[in-house]
């Protein structure tokens, strides 16, 4: 994630969704900023490399990109907006 981006703090709900599959996961949103979002979501391992991220709050459904990931929370990289 690009750092010299300004990061806005949140708490807020947010959905992975992976195409194509039956696989929906809720997570909280913990950062976002034009480029990319911090995700508390369990069981990280279990996430594919790209899915989408709907964002109910700010009506946004984007492409995302794993950055990096820890037990209980990743970071994402918007491949679309």
């Amino acid at each position: 994630m690009d750092r010299s981006e300004p990061r806005e703090p949140r708490s807020e709900e947010a959905v992975i969704a992976c195409d194509g599959e039956a696989f929906t996961r809720p997570c909280t949103l913990t950062n976002l900023s034009s480029r990319g979002a911090r995700l508390e979501v369990p069981g990280t391992h279990q996430l594919p490399e790209q899915f989408m991220l709907l964002i109910p709050n700010e009506r946004r459904l984007a492409r995302a990109r794993l950055v990096w990931r820890r037990p209980g929370i990743c970071g994402v990289k918007f491949l679309s907006s």
